[in-house]
């Protein structure tokens, strides 16, 4: 399958609009994806069971917003510049 390149970028800005997509959540700074819906359903879920909870008491459950994002674990210097050597060898861009 081939596509021009403004239909890779629609693509693309649909991933990084879309909280559901690994990139949107990244963009948002969420610590996993989570479509609307999937949200929607347990903001309604969190609502009916807190409803049906005592007084007093309520039930959350935890957002993507809520937790940090995972950092990426440190990468050591001699792997980056064999990165860079590899990516500047098969590169298919010219310098």
């Amino acid at each position: 399958m081939t596509c021009t390149w403004g239909e890779a970028l629609l693509l693309v800005e649909s991933f990084e609009s879309d909280p559901g997509s690994l990139l949107g959540a990244a963009r948002a700074g969420w610590a996993w994806p989570a479509s609307v819906s999937e949200i929607a359903s347990t903001l309604l879920a969190q609502s009916v069971l807190s409803a049906l909870m005592p007084a007093g008491e309520s039930v959350t459950f935890p957002m993507p917003w809520d937790a940090p994002p995972a950092q990426p674990e440190p990468v050591a210097p001699e792997v980056v510049d064999e990165m860079r050597d590899r990516l500047a060898r098969y590169s298919a861009l010219p310098d």
